[in-house]
């Protein structure tokens, strides 16, 4: 998986239909901006409000120039006003140039209802550069500006017929961003898990979803959903160390050092190997472990081939099961020891991001 490819971001599913209308010239806008980081290609933030003290208009952000002159991008945006949070994730696409140091992303009209309380926080917040190398910042970077005043874009300027803006609340509708896709059974998963930068396709614009996934691949993907500022975080204890992807290396010195996966009798890591659906529930296992998620073994869940499981995976796949992360085959068994897709894979994390 070459980290050079087109990729997205980040952080949580977010809708972007159409550019909202603004209302008027005199209505109370809030600025969203990022400022003095160079060389973005990428970014996610993910921004709470209390609904008590600010009312938005809107259900998304309203765009600005910044963004809207960029040849090739892809936005989801969405203001959730049950949960009372903003989340953004816009990503340039293919070799378009990254954004200047300083990026006015859009505003938002609002309502205040407790004036002296209005304030936005910033809960998570990732920026990556071309090669999606995580960008070293901090919150005073992300900017709020109230005022009462703002030339809003038109919503019907579309400048450029090639960026993409076909988004629904499913998630994202003909991407382009990969070419092999469009008919497959786990497009939802891999577009999901795409949206969030989990996920990447190759140079060949194909995500490859029915090759093996290596443990090199899913050592990256759960490194970015426990930790997406993963940026060195240590030196490999594997003796195949020099062997490992240079996209994946933090990522998989981190996730070691977390003891969700480990190496082989030999100390060797061997990132280029498969992984199979056994080794996959004891991983998944580990994050539940790790991230203390209960688990619920109320329901007794039964396999026709469970008498085979090995005892290194048997309570593993049971627990993945009853939380239905992983599940098994049409004839009722689990094959523990069949390796897992690259569309399996996506299936298996979204899965594990619901319960996370």
């Amino acid at each position: 998986m070459n980290k050079k490819i087109i990729f997205i971001l980040i952080i949580l599913l977010i809708s972007f239909n159409t550019i909202p209308v603004h209302s008027s010239d005199n209505e109370n806008l809030v600025h969203i901006s990022i400022s003095d980081i160079e060389n973005i290609y990428g970014f996610a933030l993910i921004i709470k409000y209390d609904g008590k003290n600010i009312s938005f208009d809107n259900d998304s952000v309203i765009l600005n120039s910044d963004i809207l002159d960029k040849d090739h991008f892809i936005a989801r945006n969405k203001i959730n006003h049950d949960t009372n949070t903003i989340t953004l994730a816009i990503t340039l696409l293919g070799q378009d140039t990254s954004f200047n140091s300083n990026i006015d992303i859009g505003h938002i009209p609002f309502e205040d209802i407790k004036e002296q309380d209005i304030k936005l926080d910033v809960d998570k917040s990732v920026i990556l550069d071309i090669d999606g190398n995580p960008l070293k910042h901090s919150l005073s970077n992300i900017k709020f500006h109230f005022n009462k005043s703002h030339n809003t874009v038109n919503k019907n300027k579309r400048k450029h017929n090639n960026k993409i803006q076909s988004v629904d609340k499913e998630g994202i509708k003909d991407p382009l961003l990969y070419n092999d896709v469009e008919n497959y059974w786990a497009k939802p998963y891999i577009l999901d898990l795409s949206s969030l930068g989990i996920v990447h396709g190759f140079n060949d614009s194909g995500f490859h979803p029915d090759e093996y996934v290596t443990r090199s691949q899913v050592g990256k993907m759960l490194a970015i959903i426990l930790d997406g500022n993963i940026i060195g975080k240590g030196e490999s204890v594997f003796i195949d160390r020099a062997s490992i992807p240079s996209w994946a290396y933090n990522h998989i010195t981190y996730i070691n050092r977390l003891g969700i996966m480990k190496g082989f009798l030999d100390n060797s890591f061997r990132p280029k190997s498969a992984v199979s659906k056994g080794e996959m529930a004891v991983i998944i296992d580990r994050v539940l472990e790790f991230k203390d998620i209960p688990v619920d073994n109320s329901g007794d869940i039964f396999y026709n081939d469970e008498k085979n499981f090995p005892h290194w995976c048997r309570d593993s796949i049971s627990n993945v099961s009853c939380m239905d992360i992983m599940g098994g085959c049409a004839d009722g068994c689990f094959r523990y020891r069949d390796h897992i897709t690259r569309g399996e894979c996506c299936e298996i994390l979204v899965n594990l991001l619901d319960v996370l």
